[in-house]
């Protein structure tokens, strides 16, 4: 019950990526946009590496520069195991770009949050 506590952030985050990333693609709205799912898989993958960290700094009081490596990292595998759960379940497809699109995501994900930590945090 600790682990999930200290980690809320970050499971309750994997969860909506899971479930999004299940839904058949007719449960989208039709967008006219060419490859509006890309800068949504950034987003999010963005999001997720992020709240990985705020989970370190909320409830471990730290965030140690090691997390700036793992959490982009566990977000990349993530992602790549959400690309191949889409290509197994039939009716979602797999694609190379928007793992490169959640790998991206999850790296800028690590910087912004340590530039808004170097700039909010109070020591």
């Amino acid at each position: 019950m600790k682990f999930i506590k200290q980690n809320i952030l970050t499971i309750v985050t994997a969860i909506f990526i899971l479930v999004l990333s299940t839904m058949p693609v007719g449960s989208f709205p039709e967008v006219a946009v060419p490859n509006i799912d890309k800068p949504i898989h950034f987003i999010m993958y963005a999001f997720f590496t992020m709240m990985m960290l705020m989970d370190r700094t909320l409830f471990h009081h730290h965030s140690t520069v090691y997390w700036y490596f793992y959490a982009p990292l566990i977000a990349i595998v993530y992602g790549g195991l959400m690309e191949i759960v889409q290509h197994l379940i039939g009716y979602r497809s797999c694609s190379i770009y928007d793992f490169y699109a959640n790998d991206i995501g999850a790296v800028i994900g690590a910087l912004l949050f340590a530039l808004l930590h170097r700039l909010f945090h109070k020591p």
